[in-house]
């Protein structure tokens, strides 16, 4: 009995480290997110854009990524969308 209760005790602690872990580490990419940001204006280059913003999302899992998408519109001109983790619900979509 002791045993078990010892185990349950075991993984409680080991989930709930996983969980503060996890929640640290998005807290910190958004949050670098938000100190850089404003470096990025309309007109700047898809480059310039990635290599402010992309390594903001190097801390997250890839799990806890949104991969890029891409898309032609109507005028036949191929975009790109990339998907920045700046705020907790935008990792929920």
């Amino acid at each position: 009995m002791i045993k078990r209760v010892f185990l349950i005790l075991a993984i409680s602690l080991s989930l709930t480290t996983c969980s503060v872990i996890q929640i640290h580490r998005i807290d910190s990419s958004i949050s670098q997110y938000e100190d850089i940001a404003e470096r990025v204006s309309l007109g700047d280059s898809k480059e310039e854009v990635l290599n402010v913003l992309l390594p903001t999302q190097s801390r997250l899992n890839q799990s806890e990524r949104k991969g890029s998408e891409q898309s032609i519109n109507d005028d036949g001109v191929l975009w790109s969308r990339y998907i920045i983790c700046a705020r907790r619900d935008s990792l929920m979509d």
